[in-house]
């Protein structure tokens, strides 16, 4: 009988507990949820993505309003592969580099091994013959003719975006808040971004042989298009969509850099393509993306609630599935809207208003801070309850502001080389300083990515020139980036130690990067806010 009454005693002051630890839970967990959807309101972040209302497009403004894109982004019955829109995929994915082969490895878009000098097509038309691929020209004296010509499955598809290029929108329609949404964000098919890619390698490698070619007018109208391609995807949902068109756009200055090491194009080609690098906005669209992110969060925390009882298709540990149907009922409902208020709260505060209104020193400080709050809430999970979606997912936004950053700079360098491209054409020669090319140009040129001051810029004594951003170390190198390549040196790693630089190299020729040049001067530490994007972005969308 004792054990019985301690049983029962026992049992009694748990149920106790657990009923009064439930409805404070439920209280603090309400009372968060209510704050931080007033919050989100206020700046502009909206859950219900069914009812975003995004104004039309006309069809003659919008360059992806062409029989070749218009419904790729489309699901028949949620089904990526049935369908229109899957055939329309198909084709554009098959735009991309000429398919893999068993037993051969394709060769990179860009040159791995100096990433100064013009892409290998040697390489490349190698690889096409090898690989049994159509080569529609035999001229191994010419790499690049042979590579051009081989790409040539691409032409009508090229011609028809061409004719839409200068549109001045490029958004994929209809637009994807029209579509039958899954009810876990997260699950939503990445298909279209898949094809997206592809297109964006094909017309690099396109813009690259033409150019090494001497074929001026394919050069520059495959760039253009790829500017819009990367337009485009920077308007697709989510953090991935940004990371998809972050890479479209590093491949884009790589593509400039390789127009200009050939000076192909004339300055009204030049100036054509930096007008429309200007339109493109990355900080507005990594705003965008985490907004957007907050909505995916939001909802996984909330569909977690409605099917705790059952398999969550997105957890691979078989065990933690297997718990959860067996204990959900046990967990509160405040504890998933203390979730979803901490991590709408904490990707508003370390992500989207810093880069919305802060220097992107600012927002690297920002990340720091953000690491620093996630390592203290993971050593003290216990007390931490509702900050455990957010050790989840938010450890991965570090890396993807990382390499926006990174990707900003390239942009913006690219947008500086055009410019000193058409100087050069009108000049036979670069200019001394970059303030130079201000009659050149309708808006100010790109300010360092970092230091907000004009980019480091030196002429070089083979008629070349040197131009460089202050990387992530906060310190000015004159234009330095280390020789070694991968790990810690990868620029858009954040323990990079270099600038992030834009030079020439002869093919073949080593990095120039042969001694470290004596830093001109230097500052670390926070920076003061900058007084909005348009300091170190180009304004418009």
């Amino acid at each position: 009988m004792r054990w019985i009454r301690f049983l029962v005693c026992s049992g009694a002051g748990l149920l106790v507990l657990y009923v009064g630890l439930t409805i404070w839970i439920n209280h603090s967990g309400s009372h968060a949820w209510r704050s931080a959807q007033e919050r989100l309101a206020r700046e502009g972040v909206v859950l219900d993505l069914a009812a975003v209302k995004v104004a039309p497009i006309p069809a003659s403004d919008n360059f992806c309003d062409i029989p070749l894109l218009a419904g790729i982004n489309q699901f028949v019955d949620g089904d990526e592969a049935q369908g229109e829109p899957a055939a329309k995929r198909k084709a554009v994915e098959a735009l991309g580099p000429p398919p893999l082969v068993d037993g051969f490895s394709r060769p990179w878009i860009t040159n791995k091994n100096n990433e100064a000098a013009p892409l290998d097509l040697k390489e490349w038309s190698r690889w096409l013959r090898d690989g049994g691929h159509p080569m529609p020209v035999n001229d191994p004296s010419n790499p690049a003719r042979e590579v051009l010509a081989a790409l040539s499955y691409q032409d009508k598809a090229v011609a028809e975006m061409a004719a839409a290029a200068d549109r001045p929108m490029a958004r994929l329609q209809p637009d994807w808040t029209k579509e039958p949404l899954p009810e876990l964000l997260v699950t939503r098919s990445t298909a279209t971004l898949t094809t997206l890619q592809n297109l964006s390698m094909g017309l690099t490698l396109r813009a690259k042989a033409a150019a090494q070619a001497g074929d001026v007018a394919r050069a520059h109208e495959a760039a253009l298009i790829l500017v819009r391609v990367t337009e485009a995807t920077l308007e697709e949902p989510f953090a991935l969509g940004l990371l998809v068109g972050i890479t479209s756009a590093a491949q884009l200055s790589n593509v400039v850099r390789e127009l200009a090491y050939f000076h192909c194009g004339s300055a009204e080609d030049f100036s054509r393509l930096r007008r429309a690098m200007e339109r493109v906005n990355l900080r507005l669209a990594t705003v965008q993306a985490f907004k957007e992110e907050i909505a995916v969060f939001v909802n996984a925390s909330f569909y977690m609630d409605k099917h705790r009882m059952e398999a969550t298709p997105w957890l691979d540990d078989r065990e933690l599935k297997s718990a959860l149907q067996w204990t959900g009922w046990l967990i509160p409902k405040g504890w998933f809207e203390s979730n979803a208020a901490a991590i709408s709260n904490m990707t508003l505060d370390y992500v989207v208003l810093p880069v919305r209104d802060r220097s992107w020193a600012d927002v690297m400080v920002s990340q720091r801070q953000m690491e620093d709050h996630l390592m203290r809430a993971r050593k003290k999970w216990w007390r931490n309850t509702d900050q455990w979606m957010a050790l989840l997912a938010m450890p991965t936004y570090t890396r993807i502001v990382e390499r926006t950053v990174y990707g900003q700079c390239l942009w913006d360098q690219a947008i500086i080389a055009c410019a000193l491209e058409q100087y050069h054409k009108e000049h036979a020669g670069y200019p001394e300083r970059l303030s130079d090319l201000a009659p050149l140009v309708t808006r100010a040129l790109p300010l360092d990515t970092f230091s907000a001051r004009p980019m480091g810029y030196r002429t070089t004594p083979e008629g070349r020139y040197v131009l460089w951003g202050v990387g992530f170390d906060g310190v000015d190198d004159n234009g330095y980036r280390p020789k070694e390549k991968g790990g810690r040196n990868r620029p858009s790693n954040r323990d990079y130690k270099g600038d992030w630089v834009l030079e020439f190299a002869e093919p073949g020729e080593e990095d120039p990067q042969d001694e470290k040049p004596k830093p001109l001067k230097r500052w670390r530490g926070k920076r003061p806010p900058l007084s909005g994007a348009e300091q170190s972005t180009p304004s418009g969308s």
